[in-house]
């Protein structure tokens, strides 16, 4: 019988993780941190390694089924906003060297889009299933973990983005209680990727 277990990422992951971390918002990441011959999967390998910051390892959980990682999310809120800027903008500056500042620009061009949550919210981002698991309620599991997590904090308020372009995830979130709150226009295209359009979406625990 197959065992399903979450844990949280380590350092020894990103190699697995990376991509998974990459697929949850590809043309968001590949906008910002493709530059100068580096890839976002280049930058979010390099990135996952450290604990700190949005990208590192710390802010994220595994799920695994027979010990193999199969799926990838994260969740923090607004009281992380600092020490994140403090820590994307040092892996930035240090993996591109001068290129930093349009990696940064085009970040905060995202963030329009992307806008990241208040202090009282349990923000849930990145996530991620295999391709192959999919559809087999990985993804429920994953979600429900952090609800879990959202009463240990006791935050109530619970947020998640979902492309535009994602109707299946949304049709996941909304069977877990999320609501659609309102949709970000994002006119976002550089080397011909578009970042998309996301929606805000949000559940209000019992």
């Amino acid at each position: 019988m197959e065992k399903v277990k979450i844990r949280k990422a380590n350092a020894g992951d990103a190699e697995i993780v990376a991509f998974l971390l990459f697929d949850s918002g590809p043309e968001a990441f590949q906008y910002v941190f493709n530059t100068g011959g580096k890839t976002a999967l280049d930058f979010l390998n390099y990135s996952f390694r450290e604990k700190g910051g949005e990208f590192g390892h710390g802010c994220h959980s595994c799920i695994l089924l027979d010990d193999t990682i199969i799926g990838i999310g994260a969740e923090f809120s607004g009281e992380n906003a600092i020490s994140f800027l403090w820590h994307n903008a040092k892996q930035i500056v240090l993996f591109y060297g001068w290129r930093a500042a349009g990696v940064i620009f085009r970040g905060l061009k995202v963030e329009r889009v992307l806008v990241p949550p208040k202090k009282n919210v349990h923000y849930i981002a990145h996530l991620d299933i295999s391709e192959n698991y999919r559809g087999k309620g990985m993804g429920t599991k994953l979600i429900e973990h952090f609800i879990e997590n959202s009463k240990m904090l006791n935050r109530r308020l619970l947020e998640l983005d979902v492309a535009v372009t994602n109707p299946e995830a949304k049709k996941l979130y909304t069977r877990l209680g999320f609501e659609a709150d309102h949709v970000r226009e994002s006119t976002l295209k550089r080397n011909g990727i578009c970042v998309p359009s996301y929606e805000r979406m949000k559940k209000l625990r019992a």
